[in-house]
């Protein structure tokens, strides 16, 4: 469990560690990097390349090759369907459409997007991460004040519960109850129940600072349970 030095040592960490990588961040070499990088891609190169390969693809010598070996199949109907499929295949058409959609390809517009990488706000970034460090440093007093909000709750909860428990020990000492036994305990309008049976006054009395402390209350032990309300 941390505890309040703790958690304020791991935060002063944090926040050197995050001031070490603001201070290692070259923005400048970064912008520089991306615009080195753009330039060095050649999209004429790329474009020119894609159109040779189609080219360089022989159609009916692969309409040729896939015949051949329709003809090792031993299923004459097979052969005969897929054959007739083959010679209705317009090649010509399909390489010219391919043709038509590699010209669709706007390699201008590519080559905008790509640069519009190196208009990344990496001054927006930067500032981001300066927010994000005061941030940083408004957490601790935020975080210690919840803490010790949480430990004030805590105490006053451990209070009760003690104060609860000397109430009961007292009356199981007194023989008017038995923690062993089972009992239930009522308070309201100024009169405590015991056992469903009304305390003498000078029981009353004897834990009056108590009962005008708490003056609502219902307790009830039973072999297999344990309930208390407070209200």
């Amino acid at each position: 469990e941390l505890n309040e030095t703790d958690i304020k040592a791991e935060l002063e960490k944090a926040q050197k560690e995050l001031e070490e990588a603001m201070k290692n961040l070259n923005t400048d070499k970064i912008r520089m990097e991306v615009e080195k990088a753009l330039k060095e891609v050649d999209f004429e190169k790329i474009q020119k390349e894609v159109q040779e390969s189609i080219a360089k693809i022989d159609l009916a010598k692969i309409q040729k090759e896939v015949a051949e070996a329709m003809k090792s199949v031993d299923m004459a109907a097979i052969q005969k369907e897929i054959q007739e499929s083959l010679a209705k295949i317009d090649l010509t058409k399909m390489q010219a459409e391919l043709q038509q959609e590699l010209a669709k390809v706007d390699m201008d517009k590519m080559k905008e997007d790509l640069k519009k990488m190196k208009d990344i706000d990496l001054s927006k970034m930067e500032a981001d991460m300066k927010k994000l460090q005061e941030e940083m440093k408004d957490m601790g007093p935020k975080l210690k004040k919840e803490m010790e909000k949480a430990h004030e709750e805590l105490e006053k909860a451990k209070a009760e519960i003690k104060e609860y428990k000397a109430f009961v020990d007292g009356l199981d000492k007194d023989g008017l109850i038995s923690k062993k036994e089972g009992y239930s305990l009522k308070h309201k309008d100024g009169e405590l129940l015991i056992n469903g049976k009304k305390a003498s006054e000078q029981t009353y009395n004897k834990y009056r600072n108590f009962l005008e402390k708490h003056s609502k209350f219902s307790i009830e032990k039973t072999d297999d349970d344990f309930d208390i309300d407070m209200d």
